[in-house]
């Protein structure tokens, strides 16, 4: 079981791999922008594209009430992006504005998960305490996603936008993560990202995911346990106009 010392390593070496990597792109995109056929243009845009990544993610905690140790979490997604015009930023700035449905599907996995007194019955839980430990669980999961989002691009270059996103969805796992959950559960993310225009266009991204059904207001409603868990993820994916 990692120690809470390797686990904020474990995020230390994330973050680090991303600036690495932007700092990588930057020679690429460069490039791009001396490459670029459209002198005199103010912004690039994308009308309709879609988006195809990979992500990847470790636990964190954020809004969740403790950090789930020990699961990892991959998806693919393939997003549908329409850029819709451009947001007042500044006064001598505009921000490109769009929206994005994502459909992703996901494996969740890992083993001796702790987990906390309301998320197990009363004999799992005095059992552990008899054994001098928390009880565990083992996850090994699959999991679909619908989340629509909203991304504000903010140019650097022609070639070069970041961007931020912010998005809220539903999710199905295959069967719940813990003892009478449920396999519905809501998505919330966000994060920023560098998107740049190259031969392919591609971006990458950091990001947090957190999905639940819920937490304590869905108690008001039924006896369904609830169960947050929540991810750093890091991504890289490619872009094709449509």
């Amino acid at each position: 079981m990692k120690t809470i010392g390797q686990q904020n390593r474990l995020l230390f070496l994330m973050k680090i791999t991303l600036v690495l990597t932007l700092f990588s792109l930057f020679p690429l995109c460069q490039k791009a922008e001396a490459e670029s056929n459209l002198p005199g243009d103010g912004i690039t845009t994308n009308p309709r594209s879609l988006l195809v990544d990979l992500h990847y993610g470790i636990p964190s905690h954020i809004w969740s009430d403790r950090l789930y140790y020990n699961f990892q979490m991959a998806t693919l997604s393939l997003t549908y992006e329409k850029e819709s015009g451009l947001w007042p930023f500044t006064k001598n700035k505009e921000l490109v504005k769009s929206f994005l449905l994502e459909f992703r599907l996901s494996r969740i996995w890992g083993k001796d998960i702790q987990l906390s007194e309301d998320q197990v019955s009363k004999e799992t839980w005095n059992k552990a305490k008899q054994e001098g430990t928390d009880p565990t669980v083992d996850w090994d999961h699959y999991q679909i996603g619908l989340t629509p989002y909203v991304r504000f691009y903010y140019p650097l270059t022609k070639a070069i936008r970041l961007y931020f996103e912010l998005g809220l969805g539903m999710t199905l796992l295959n069967e719940p993560l813990i003892e009478n959950g449920t396999t519905w559960n809501f998505l919330f993310s966000g994060g920023f990202g560098l998107d740049c225009k190259f031969k392919t266009p591609f971006y990458c991204f950091l990001k947090m995911e957190h999905f639940s059904n819920g937490g304590q207001l869905w108690k008001v409603y039924s006896d369904e346990r609830v169960i947050g868990p929540e991810s750093l993820v890091f991504g890289i994916g490619m872009r094709f106009p449509l």
